[in-house]
């Protein structure tokens, strides 16, 4: 059982970029887990994705008002 605690945890760990990548909606998620994928293993590759995966425009993440909600509320 604390093996797959572990197995879980460092695939979490490994996809964190991705998994930022999606709930943020990323323009190019897609892009992010397969760069996280084939070059994650390396740390500079990791941290690469993990970059991108922040790289989100302004006002097009999750938590910001754009658009006709931002335009309702005024």
């Amino acid at each position: 059982m604390r093996e797959l605690l572990i197995a879980i945890a460092v695939v979490y760990v490994y996809f964190f970029p991705t998994i930022l990548a999606v709930y943020l909606r990323h323009a190019n998620p897609g892009g992010v887990f397969f760069v996280n994928l084939l070059l994650a293993w390396s740390v500079v590759g990791w941290f690469l994705s993990l970059i991108w995966a922040l790289d989100t425009p302004r006002g097009e993440g999750r938590g910001h008002s754009t658009g006709e909600a931002a335009k309702k509320s005024v």
